[in-house]
């Protein structure tokens, strides 16, 4: 067995917590003990400037610590308390009514998923800057909920948009929360609520007046946002919101609706882009006259892969029980786009293959027989 040997230019220690280092001619140097070394000086900060004052004294973290006693949870790792949240997803996936099963939790204060209360009714705050009142009217009226507990912003206008640049407006929806003691504030949806460019990092400005709001009331406060325009099969991740990434920055967590499985009526909820710590386990979720029926989240259709393709193509443009010439029908396969390689592996297990000679016994192609029971019907 080969013995392995230390590099000489190794560096070592004594055993008594003093570092060996190696040196020219064998001879080896040791350093003083870290204890034994010099402290570095110590800069003095300072200016001749300043005069000090009491005025100039503020707080720490350990002060910021004893008022913050970790989140508080209106729905456990989906919709915390005092943040806010966003809820995005494409349109017509269910947004709005997620955001209004949050309104149905709060005004019954039941739990999303058991069903079972969790905690006394309460009031909620609806922003609806989309025009949507029949239609949320109506849902509301399907699912059975007390409407005297879903507030407006406005008194004597109850079809008036909140602008969350207004500081008139946010002042108004701040003493309607603090009035009625709403736990939830909702405003569906973002494009309507504010007068600016949505790929300007300038929506930082109405996306943190709404911020403060839950951060002074403790309310939580969810907003309804579109996704980017996606493309068939592209999967929605943290950054899909619509213009700028400041809707990202600004928010706690996203609670992102999409439906992976077109042929399903059940739709996914996920949490993504989220710093309040793990994100739970995605769920699926259906939509009910009586609201959400919460289940398994629904995964997308299996792609299939290129071989499955050309066995599709082989079911559908082969009769079963007629004799085809091989050669035939790859070239026919090839010119619809699947390749020589496919189609052959395709037909394995699927065609009956026979040789055809002729009359001399030499081979003169192949022969494939679709069986009837590899119809496609």
């Amino acid at each position: 067995m080969v013995k392995l040997r230390k590099s000489k230019s190794a560096a070592s220690h004594n055993g008594k917590g003093n570092l060996v280092l190696p040196a020219p001619q064998g001879k080896n140097l040791i350093n003083k003990s870290l204890k034994d070394r010099p402290r570095v000086r110590q800069l003095k900060i300072a200016s001749t400037d300043y005069v000090e004052s009491d005025d100039d004294a503020t707080d720490s973290w350990a002060d910021m610590e004893q008022k913050v006693e970790g989140t508080e949870w209106m729905i456990p790792y989906y919709l915390p308390y005092g943040e806010l949240i966003g809820i995005i997803g494409e349109p017509k996936k269910g947004k709005s009514f997620l955001a209004l099963a949050t309104v149905q939790r709060v005004i019954t204060g039941v739990d999303w998923f058991t069903g079972k209360r969790v905690a006394e009714p309460a009031n909620v705050v609806w922003c609806d800057t989309e025009k949507r009142a029949k239609i949320n009217l109506g849902r509301a009226k399907k699912w059975g909920l007390d409407m005297s507990r879903i507030k407006l912003p406005f008194k004597g206008e109850p079809f008036r948009a909140i602008d969350l640049d207004n500081k008139e407006h946010i002042d108004r929806l701040f003493n309607v929360v603090c009035r009625y003691k709403c736990e939830l504030v909702v405003v569906d949806s973002f494009r309507g609520s504010h007068r600016g460019e949505e790929n300007s990092s300038k929506i930082v400005v109405p996306m943190q007046n709404l911020a403060d709001i839950g951060a002074e009331t403790n309310a939580a406060v969810t907003l309804v946002h579109h996704t980017k325009k996606m493309h068939e099969g592209e999967e929605i991740v943290a950054n899909s919101g619509r213009g700028s990434n400041t809707f990202l920055q600004m928010v706690s967590s996203q609670l992102v609706v999409d439906q992976p499985n077109p042929k399903s009526k059940w739709r996914r909820l996920q949490v993504l882009g989220e710093n309040l710590g793990v994100a739970p386990k995605e769920r699926g979720f259906l939509i009910t006259n009586d609201g959400l029926k919460f289940g398994d989240a629904p995964k997308p259709p299996k792609k299939k892969s290129r071989q499955d393709e050309a066995r599709t193509w082989l079911l559908v443009n082969m009769e079963p029980g007629k004799d085809y010439d091989a050669s035939e029908i790859i070239s026919r396969g090839v010119d619809a786009g699947h390749s020589m390689r496919m189609l052959q592996r395709a037909s394995n297990n699927l065609v009956n293959k026979e040789t055809v000679r002729n009359s001399k016994n030499v081979i003169t192609g192949h022969k494939w027989t679709l069986p009837p029971q590899n119809s496609p019907t």
